[in-house]
């Protein structure tokens, strides 16, 4: 089940997607399912490397997941996550809503990237809640009871960095560590995974572009400035000039 094509994951993330296809759909089916479902809502490349099911124990482990920036961004990517971890009860997969226990998100690489007033998370969230809203749609057209539902008890994201990615900064690295988020009862009853996921996205934006965050990254890009002195004024003027941005963008 190697290089299956998936939701964030985000956020993200499109994490809970692939759970709960991955369960229904093993095998190819899934790299199918989850291919279209991913580049429809999130507008951007999503992959894993490896996933692993087991429908006796109800547990799901995926390696690798990889989400791309979206349009108008230059970073390689928004986000890389070393391993990903999700208990099932296993009772639910034939009920209309399928309850993940505990999903846990260890080793999250994101990176931040900022554009034309805006940043890339952000831009992914806002791509999310469109498909959220077409759905909603869709689904009040169709009969009702139709689609699984999806409930998440404890969403849990640990051991992550974020990464201010500006190509002024010529390869210098400004790395900040993320506290961990844990979110509980996401779905509450049960709601679409797409809703799940712009709910996942929505905390992990207003995480990394919290006070907290942004002052540390505001720091480390001064250290760089004056690191980066040498190279003439006017390299360091605009980094000064980028760290008033960055602060203007993240609220301070």
């Amino acid at each position: 089940m190697k290089k299956l094509v998936v939701a964030f994951g985000c956020g993200g993330v499109l994490l809970v997607t692939l759970f709960a296809l991955a369960i229904f759909n093993l095998d190819v089916l899934v790299e199918m399912a989850t291919n279209r479902f991913a580049s429809r809502i999130t507008k951007t490349e999503v992959k894993i490397d490896d996933a692993k099911v087991s429908l006796r124990s109800g547990e799901v482990t995926l390696k690798g997941l990889f989400l791309g920036n979206p349009d108008g961004f230059q970073a390689p990517h928004a986000m890389k996550v070393a391993s990903i971890f999700a208990n099932l009860d296993e009772k639910t997969l034939l009920e209309d809503t399928i309850v993940l226990d505990r999903v846990e998100v260890v080793g999250a690489e994101i990176t931040y990237e900022k554009a034309a007033g805006t940043d890339n998370f952000k831009t992914i969230l806002n791509n999310v809640k469109a498909s959220v809203q077409g759905e909603a749609a869709k689904q009040e057209a169709a009969q009702a009871g139709q689609s699984k539902k999806v409930v998440i008890r404890d969403f849990i994201i640990r051991d992550g960095t974020v990464r201010l990615f500006m190509p002024m900064l010529a390869g210098q690295n400004i790395t900040v560590s993320l506290s961990e988020i844990h979110l509980r009862n996401l779905g509450k009853e049960g709601t679409s995974a797409s809703e799940i996921v712009a709910q996942i996205l929505a905390s992990l934006q207003g995480k990394i572009t919290s006070p907290q965050i942004g002052a540390e990254l505001t720091k480390g890009l001064g250290k760089v400035g004056s690191q980066m002195e040498k190279s003439g004024k006017d390299v360091q003027r605009e980094l000064e000039k980028a760290g008033d941005r960055l602060k203007g963008l993240l609220g301070q």
